[in-house]
C-alpha cells in the first residue's frame, strides 16, 4: 500500500486545477479520499489513459467523499467505471462552483492497494453495470422522473432510493444527479432504473433523460457557467436522452436560458409538493405549459419529487414526508425499457397524479390516449379518479387554456359544444386540484388539428405570455 496527499488552493478567479500520478504495478485498487469545506460544490473528472471513466461530485452537503477505482463494481464507486488494469497514467480534474471565500482548499489523498482492496458500502449485495429494465410490463407504468441519492446532494443510498421506490409502488424511476451519472446500481427485479442527469447551472435545472453517456466531461469543464457554454453543453447532447425543464419557476431554481423549444420535449409541472416554495411555482408552472400549448409547441407533461430527504423526513412547516414517486407520473409503453419509457414521453402518453392513477376516456374513440391528435368526431371526455381520491379534490377541464367545466364528483364528463370547429387547432385537459387550488393531477393533453409555432424559443413564450 502507498499513500499520497496533495492540498489545492482553489479560488473563484482560479477554480481548476488537476492531480496526475503514474500507476507502474497491477494494483487492486485506487482509492481517493477527498477532504474541502463544506460551502462550494467541486466536479472532478477521473482520467484513464485520456478517456473520462468517471465523475465525482461534492457539494453543500458533504465535506468529503470517498472514491474507489477498481477493477469490478464491487470495488468501484457508483459514479465510476471498473478498469481491467489500473496500470497507466491517471489524471483527476477538477475545477470548484460556489466559492465566495477568498481561497477554498480541497485535499486529495491518495492510496494505492496492491492486494486487497476496499469494498463499496452498498457492493455487500450484487451490484450491475447497467441499468435494470422491466420488460415484462406493459400498458400504464408508474414511475418517478426526478431522483437524488448521496452522489449528490441528497440523503438516501441507491438500496435506499430503490426501497422507498417499492414501497410507493414505481414500476420505474430515473437516477438524476446533479451533473453526475450513477451508473452502478444494486441488482434487483422490481423497479427499472433508467440513467439520467440533472443538469444544475447558474440558469436553472434540467433533467436528461434515458442517458447513454455522461452529460458533462472534462474537455469541457466547466461547461455550463455562461450561457453560451451551457448552450453548447445542451447541444452536444441533443442526441443524449431527452430534456425536460425542472421546476422553472421554483426560486432559485428557476430555468432562464433562452434554449430552443425544439430541444425541450417535456416540463416538469409538479416538483415535490410538499416543499412549500413549490405551491406559488407549479400554478407558474402550469400556465406556462397552457401558453407553450397555445402556440403550437405540444410539450409532453411530467413530474417529479426531486427526492432529496429520509422516507421519514419532512421540510420545514411540511405535512407531510418528501417522498420518492410524489408525484408520480404514469406512462404507456409496450413494455417496460428505457427506449419504451422515451417513446412514450415523446409520444404524450403521460398522466401525473399525486394520488392515484386517473383514467382518461371517450365514448368516441375506445383506444383513446393523453397526448393523441383526435379527429373532430371525438367531443366527449370522462375522467374517473380512484375511489381513494381525497374530499373536495376538483376537477377542472381546461380547454386551449381556459377552464370550461368543474366537478368535485369522481366521475367527471365534458363534452365540447358544436359551436366550436374541431378541424382547426385545439387542446383539452383536465386538472385536479386540492381545496387549497393547488394541483394534484393532470394528463397531458389531446389535441385537434394543426398549429406551426410562430415563437421559436423558451423566453419568447414567457414575454408573449
Amino acid at each position: 500500500m502507498t499513500m499520497e496527499e496533495i492540498k489545492y488552493q482553489v479560488t473563484a478567479a482560479n477554480p481548476f486545477g488537476s492531480y496526475e500520478f503514474d500507476v507502474n504495478e497491477d494494483l487492486a485498487q485506487i482509492e481517493l479520499n477527498l477532504t474541502t469545506s463544506i460551502k462550494p460544490w467541486y466536479h472532478l473528472f477521473v482520467i484513464y489513459e485520456g478517456q473520462q471513466v468517471g465523475q465525482i461530485l461534492i457539494t453543500h452537503k458533504q465535506d468529503a467523499r470517498q472514491v474507489l477505482i477498481g477493477k469490478t463494481v464491487a470495488t468501484s464507486s457508483a459514479t465510476v467505471f471498473p478498469s481491467l488494469s489500473l496500470v497507466g497514467h491517471w489524471e483527476i480534474k477538477f475545477f470548484g462552483s460556489q466559492i465566495e471565500t477568498a481561497s477554498e482548499e480541497l485535499k486529495i489523498n491518495r492510496i494505492d492497494h496492491l492486494t486487497t482492496p476496499v469494498i463499496d458500502a452498498e457492493s455487500q449485495q450484487d451490484v450491475v453495470r447497467e441499468l435494470a429494465s422491466q420488460p415484462s410490463k406493459s400498458g400504464w407504468v408508474k414511475g418517478d422522473f426526478h431522483t437524488h441519492t448521496i452522489y449528490s446532494d441528497g440523503m438516501m443510498t441507491r438500496q435506499a432510493n430503490i426501497e422507498s421506490a417499492k414501497e410507493q409502488g414505481l414500476d420505474f424511476f430515473v437516477a438524476t444527479e446533479h451533473n453526475v451519472v450513477t451508473a452502478l446500481w444494486p441488482r434487483q427485479d422490481e423497479v427499472a432504473i433508467f440513467g439520467g442527469c440533472e443538469l444544475t447551472t447558474p440558469f436553472g435545472h434540467t433533467n436528461f433523460l434515458g442517458l447513454e453517456r455522461p452529460l458533462l466531461d472534462a474537455t469541457g469543464m466547466p461547461g455550463f457557467v455562461n450561457e453560451t457554454a451551457l448552450m453548447q453543453v445542451i447541444e452536444a447532447n441533443r442526441d443524449n436522452g431527452l430534456m425536460s425543464i425542472n421546476h422553472p419557476f421554483l426560486d432559485p431554481w428557476d430555468w432562464t436560458l433562452d434554449v430552443p423549444l425544439a430541444y425541450v420535449t417535456s416540463m416538469e409541472l409538479i416538483n415535490d409538493p410538499t416543499y412549500s416554495d413549490n405551491d406559488s411555482a407549479t400554478v407558474k408552472a402550469f400556465d406556462l405549459w397552457s401558453a407553450l400549448w397555445n402556440h403550437g409547441w405540444q410539450i409532453t407533461g411530467i413530474g417529479g419529487s426531486d427526492s432529496h430527504l429520509l422516507p421519514d423526513d419532512k421540510y420545514p412547516d411540511a405535512n407531510m414526508p418528501s417522498l420518492i414517486g410524489d408525484p408520480a407520473t404514469y406512462v404507456m409503453v409496450e413494455s417496460l425499457t428505457r427506449d419504451n419509457v422515451l417513446a412514450g414521453i415523446k409520444a404524450k402518453h403521460t398522466k401525473v397524479s399525486r394520488f392515484g392513477e386517473i383514467m382518461l376516456t371517450s365514448v368516441n374513440q375506445a383506444d383513446l390516449l393523453p397526448g393523441q391528435q383526435v379527429s373532430a368526431a371525438v367531443r366527449s371526455f370522462t375522467l374517473q379518479l380512484p375511489n381513494t381520491t381525497p374530499a373536495g379534490y376538483v376537477t377542472e377541464w381546461v380547454l386551449d387554456g381556459a377552464v370550461v367545466a368543474s366537478t368535485t364528483a369522481l366521475t367527471s364528463t365534458y363534452t365540447i359544444t358544436p359551436e366550436i370547429d374541431l378541424t382547426e387547432y385545439h387542446w383539452l385537459r383536465a386538472d385536479v386540484k386540492d381545496q387549497n387550488g393547488v394541483q394534484q393531477a393532470t394528463f397531458t393533453p389531446v389535441f385537434w388539428g394543426e398549429r406551426t409555432p410562430t415563437i421559436t424559443t423558451y423566453q419568447e413564450v414567457l414575454v408573449h405570455d
